[in-house]
């Protein structure tokens, strides 16, 4: 499972070391061409699309690279494919449209003066968009094509870093041209991931697989439905985080609290980034493997595994992220944006370490996500947003600060809390089997 895991997340952090390091970068650029209330509203836009991309795609997408990585043949990974891109592209439509209609004005009454709210519309047609790119790469993913997948997410990167950079260059440095830009970059990924998709299944009429009928999903309890929870779970993250940095917005100082967050939160993206990917890679491998342990103490040793090497990450992380973060004058003199200056130590510090815990969280994630507890999943990362906004209005009066240091603690409370219920998990595991096994025997 290791050679596995090592191949598929090579490929897959190559294409997003290219798909998600090249927008932000010119992002970053741009910020020093932007006053400050543009960068902020720049910012908000390309964190919207990307909540609008989790929101439409991140349940349905993850359910169904479960089961195509589990599917017997191209046909069947067809069927499965069309019948998840359905629901994909209905969700992503309703999303616009409620866009289309009360965008404008949310984004008004949740920054304020802070963000210039026309952007708002722009960016969550883009994230639909970025949201059918992402169920794409998901599609691959669970076809087992790594590589693929590294070519989609890379095209996507080019096409939204390439659309912004045009639209900046001949239109403006402005928050509006950089949301119209990323949404014409993401119109063209959806067109390579869709190609890639065709070419990867390989199937002779896809006229005849779309028109077929709806599959018939086995019914499940809307209490345990895994494309609910695990859409749940995508709400604890981006969609909180957004609303976290609203909250600031209307604080003192708002307009350079805001865009001080974003300015940071480009970097944490990219720190971020890769160990996600590596729990994109993690998922099948889990969810394979998994299936595969016929006794519970396979299960056990399973999770028992992950649970240590999801400790052992946290704690080289928050190492390495300790020993970069003692000298941060070169770390602000790299971004050179005028919201951020040395004074601003202790927010950095904390969005640092933070990050350091992000391979540890991707590796409890695909641990739950594969031993198929997907309720547990949605509770802890419901509990994460609980903590993380909850705090941040504990410390608002602290701007971004305050809320860098809050979002710290609810992730080193939530990775400790989900470590320890992989290892009850494991323990009942055995008692599990000792108590069938004692039956087994029955009396002497």
């Amino acid at each position: 499972m290791l050679r596995d895991l090592i191949r598929r997340s090579f490929w897959l952090a190559l294409g997003a070391a290219v798909g998600r390091v090249l927008p932000l970068a010119i992002l970053l650029l741009a910020s020093r061409r932007m006053e400050t209330r543009q960068f902020a509203s720049a910012s908000a836009g390309y964190a919207w699309a990307g909540v609008a991309m989790s929101l439409t795609s991140a349940g349905l997408a993850t359910v169904m690279t479960q089961r195509l990585a589990a599917a017997a043949d191209a046909a069947a990974q067809a069927r499965l494919f069309a019948h998840h891109l359905r629901l994909s592209i209905a969700w992503a439509t309703l999303l616009a449209l409620a866009v289309l209609v009360f965008g404008e004005r949310g984004g008004a009454s949740m920054f304020g003066t802070a963000l210039d709210p026309v952007v708002v519309v722009p960016a969550a047609l883009s994230g639909a968009l970025w949201s059918q790119v992402a169920f794409c790469v998901a599609a691959l993913n669970g076809c087992h094509q790594a590589r693929a997948a590294s070519m989609a997410l890379a095209a996507c990167g080019l096409f939204q870093g390439a659309g912004m950079a045009v639209a900046i260059h001949f239109i403006g440095a402005n928050a509006t041209t950089l949301a119209w830009g990323l949404l014409v970059g993401n119109a063209l990924a959806c067109v390579v991931a869709a190609l890639l998709v065709r070419r990867t299944l390989s199937v002779p009429d896809w006229r005849s697989v779309w028109r077929a009928a709806p599959l018939a999903m086995p019914a499940v309890a809307l209490s345990r439905n895994p494309v609910l929870w695990i859409t749940v779970a995508a709400a604890s993250a981006l969609p909180v985080s957004f609303f976290a940095s609203s909250m600031i917005a209307h604080g003192v100082d708002g307009v350079r609290q805001l865009a001080q967050y974003f300015a940071l939160e480009q970097v944490h993206q990219v720190l971020v980034y890769l160990p996600a990917i590596v729990g994109q890679a993690l998922l099948p491998l889990i969810s394979r493997r998994m299936g595969r342990s016929d006794t519970a103490p396979q299960r056990a040793r399973q999770l028992r595994r992950m649970a240590m090497a999801a400790t052992a990450s946290a704690l080289a992380g928050l190492l390495v992220g300790a020993a970069t973060i003692t000298d941060i004058g070169w770390f602000v003199g790299l971004l050179r944006n005028p919201a951020l200056g040395v004074s601003d130590a202790w927010a950095i510090r904390w969005m640092v370490l933070n990050a350091s815990l992000s391979l540890s969280l991707s590796i409890t994630g695909g641990a739950f996500l594969g031993a198929g507890r997907i309720v547990a999943a949605g509770m802890l990362n419901l509990t994460w947003g609980a903590l993380f906004v909850g705090l941040t209005a504990e410390l608002l009066a602290h701007g971004n600060l305050g809320l860098q240091a809050a979002r710290f603690a609810a992730s080193a409370t939530l990775e400790t809390t989900a470590v320890l219920t992989l290892l009850a998990l494991a323990a009942r595991e055995v008692r599990a089997n000792g108590h069938c096994s004692q039956n087994q025997e029955g009396p002497h």
